[in-house]
């Protein structure tokens, strides 16, 4: 089955072929704290992300066909990552499982630090600030 054309790619983050650059996006952009790919993979597929921001949600589309380790701090935000193709593991907090096409990630809480393993994967990670979240459900629970 081919893989879909990147849904975000009207919104441009980064795409590399070299490894520091990658690692060096990643930190600044998504705050990614350990970035660890293989160099030859990263010379040969490279390393893409695509991010749509719209205020307190922001949507990213991640690309990269190699094995992949990567690591982000607390953030003030709910995240979600969501498996187009390839299958990895994840921990965060006392959670922890695999993540794959049928099998996403639970919601990761705001201000819990994240480990992910990949083979290889294209994938919708959604983020969410928790005071909007917050604000959005209690004005919500008021309504019903």
């Amino acid at each position: 089955m081919p893989i879909r054309a990147n849904l975000l790619s009207n919104y441009p983050g980064f795409a590399t072929r070299d490894l520091a650059q990658a690692r060096d996006h990643m930190s600044r952009l998504f705050g990614a704290t350990r970035f660890e790919a293989a160099q030859n993979g990263v010379e040969r597929s490279g390393v893409r992300a695509n991010i749509l921001r719209l205020n307190e949600v922001c949507l990213i589309w991640a690309q990269f066909k190699g094995p992949l380790r990567l690591s982000f701090g607390e953030g003030s935000f709910v995240r979600q990552y969501f498996t187009v193709s390839g299958k990895g593991r994840f921990s965060a907090g006392a959670q922890s499982g695999e993540i794959s096409v049928h099998s996403p990630s639970p919601v990761i809480p705001a201000f819990t630090p994240v480990d992910l393993e990949f083979e290889q994967y294209n994938q919708l990670v959604l983020r969410i600030e928790y005071k909007a979240l917050k604000r959005y459900l209690g004005v919500r629970s008021v309504r019903i």
